[in-house]
């Protein structure tokens, strides 16, 4: 795939090289922070005097935390996410820049960082997916798919229990995941489209193909035969998922369990 080429010419920072955690707050309505581990940059033939920067965003909001220097890390006193948006999944862009001259020159970078799950014992697995609740008027759910930014599954907060059904109930994963699936690997397989193999998320969901289709993915100019492709992945996922199966008898269960 064309994703591959690096045309900027800047060094990648892989994911074993930065790991990043969000610390919910202590108390209701508090600040959550975020801590950031960075390592081997001094194995890349980096200037030791260039700057490292950690970016978190979350829609339009955005800070930067000054890291310290290549040749010497110094995470800042505070690492408070006050300007961020509350309530959406946090992205993060790592950068080293060298600012020697008038205008910085980013020299390596990881986009879209997930935080790995702080909770333990979820083999600090990234989200693929992420899933936020907002309200969406009539609309049941909706795929968020900022420009350069992991897709972010949206449902409508005035549904009840709208996450809790996703978990659970087969007939609503099959209704949304499919559909959200194909929006995601339409954008993904569109040589026009956003996203390169220097993002995580689409590193994230290029593996994701491969795993559910047994072959590589391929990017399409053509409408339709990009269309045959997303619809052919689409299948297989729920031939994997088995939800129109599973759906046989839930409601059955359902109604067992709320009669307990």
């Amino acid at each position: 795939m064309k994703r591959t080429i690096n045309s900027t010419g800047r060094k990648k920072l892989t994911l074993d090289q930065v790991i990043i955690r969000i610390e919910d707050p202590a108390v209701p309505g508090g600040t959550r922070r975020f801590s950031a581990e960075l390592t081997g940059l001094d194995d890349m033939n980096l200037p030791a005097d260039a700057r490292i920067y950690v970016e978190p965003y979350a829609r339009s909001s955005f800070m930067r935390f000054d890291y310290g220097t290549v040749a010497t890390l110094r995470a800042p006193s505070d690492t408070g996410l006050v300007d961020i948006d509350a309530g959406s999944p946090v992205l993060f862009d790592v950068k080293v820049v060298d600012e020697s001259e008038n205008i910085g020159r980013i020299l390596a970078a990881a986009r879209a960082i997930s935080p790995v799950n702080s909770v333990e014992g979820d083999d600090n697995r990234r989200s693929l997916l992420p899933v936020e609740s907002r309200d969406l008027g009539e609309l049941v759910w909706q795929l968020d798919m900022s420009p350069d930014a992991r897709p972010v599954l949206v449902l409508n907060s005035r549904v009840p229990n709208a996450l809790v059904r996703l978990k659970s109930d087969p007939l609503i994963q099959g209704a949304i995941l499919p559909a959200a699936i194909a929006l995601i690997l339409d954008r993904l397989l569109d040589p026009l489209g956003s996203g390169t193999e220097d993002d995580e998320w689409v590193n994230d969901w290029l593996t994701w193909y491969r795993a559910a289709t047994g072959t590589e993915p391929e990017e399409l100019l053509d409408a339709d035969e990009r269309r045959n492709l997303v619809l052919n992945a689409c299948q297989s996922f729920a031939t994997q998922q088995r939800f129109a199966t599973r759906t046989e008898g839930f409601g059955d269960q359902q109604e067992g369990s709320n009669n307990d």
